[in-house]
């Protein structure tokens, strides 16, 4: 009883493997030991698997993980240690590498054998890397924390083709922003100074009549210390410590109170577009709490529009047409915002019940040097 009781104090049931308490032990029993052993952590993060939970369920998620901890137990040997240290992230623990090229090659070993299980649904792992010190491994607490956001940057595709990255002063001066950005928007979601997150309107032009018919509502973030923040930073890290549907509640107030005072000022017929994150799409009771808010303000729904983002092919087509069709069955019109940026939705984008695309700027943008896609281009149209 006793040896089951410690076993599963150090194990995770899931994957058999050490989980993080034992980490933690062996991080600290090392920084007791001297020597010119190079040491070194490689932190595997596969957060991107939530969005296989939305499109096929649980099980599935967690026989595919017990399938790559299976593989990555492969790698194990004297030198490198695997834990699992929380239900979707692996850590290999090195020791008495030669170099970084060697830490490299083995990274991107192990981004071969990520994909073999991930590439097939459009998802990838951020694999972040620390080369540990000797005033590193001595607070064990901010080792992990700095290899966490290392990987978490990896994730956000800021370390090139592989999402292999590697620390360094630059990560940690990022994290200090994402703190300041994290406890600013914390603020806003509890109504302190929410000055500080505002939209501007972006004109939408009727190309027939050459007048403004409607208004694209984009939200902003001027943060005290500094300045403004693209929308791509601060949606993410709302979305990474769980604030994405209190502050997009905010920002559907503010654009629909902008729509009703162009309507108190006698433009009954423009149309206000709100950018909607997956995740707020998602939450428990969204439409019918979009359509109450529509109804309360004496608002028109068919002069109001949704704007999605192709992320919403990363999950259960059915799902997502439950909900919109909810949402146009009060006449609110649904849009793919930034269209030709992913690389799934050519083949699903009919399967979605939407009203029209918006084709990104950058996909037409090609089409000055590469004539091929000109055809593609012509499907994107014929599919909206």
């Amino acid at each position: 009883m006793e040896a089951a009781l410690k076993y599963n104090s150090e194990h995770v049931q899931l994957t058999g493997l050490y989980n993080r308490s034992v980490l933690e032990r062996f991080l600290k029993s090392d920084a007791l030991v001297s020597g010119n052993v190079k040491r070194g952590l490689v932190y595997i993060n596969l957060s991107a698997m939530y969005l296989l939970s939305l499109r096929y369920g649980f099980h599935f998620t967690e026989t595919l993980l017990k399938k790559i901890s299976d593989s990555l137990k492969a790698f194990c040997n004297d030198n490198y240690t695997l834990f699992n240290t929380y239900e979707d992230r692996f850590v290999f623990y090195v020791k008495g590498y030669k170099d970084k090229r060697e830490l490299v090659a083995f990274c991107e070993t192990i981004v071969e054998t990520l994909n073999s299980y991930l590439y097939i649904h459009g998802i990838t792992a951020g694999i972040g890397v620390i080369e540990i010190d000797e005033a590193q491994i001595k607070d064990t607490d901010e080792l992990l924390r700095l290899l966490l956001i290392t990987s978490e940057m990896a994730t956000n595709n800021n370390a090139g083709d592989n999402n292999i990255l590697f620390y360094g002063p630059e990560i940690k001066a990022q994290a200090t922003r994402e703190n300041v950005i994290s406890h600013e928007l914390t603020e806003i979601a509890e109504g302190i100074k929410t000055e500080r997150l505002y939209l501007q309107f972006q004109p939408v032009l009727n190309l027939s009549s050459n007048q403004i018919c409607g208004f694209e509502a984009l939200a902003r973030l001027k943060s005290e210390k500094y300045g403004i923040v693209p929308p791509l930073e601060f949606i993410t890290v709302a979305e990474k410590i769980n604030l994405i549907v209190p502050l997009g509640e905010r920002i559907i107030l503010q654009a629909l109170g902008f729509l009703r005072k162009l309507n108190e000022n006698g433009h009954e017929k423009i149309a206000i577009f709100i950018n909607i994150s997956l995740i707020q799409l998602l939450s428990a009771g969204f439409a019918e709490k979009f359509i109450g808010r529509i109804n309360e303000m004496g608002l028109n729904p068919e002069n109001i529009g949704i704007e999605l983002t192709e992320s919403v092919f990363s999950v259960e087509i059915e799902e997502i047409n439950r909900i919109i069709n909810l949402l146009k069955s009060a006449g609110i019109k649904i849009l793919i915002d930034d269209f030709g940026t992913g690389y799934s939705s050519f083949a699903r984008g009919s399967e979605l019940n939407i009203d029209s695309i918006k084709i990104d700027k950058s996909f037409i943008d090609k089409l000055l040097s590469v004539r091929s896609e000109e055809t593609i281009t012509g499907d994107i149209i014929s599919i909206a």
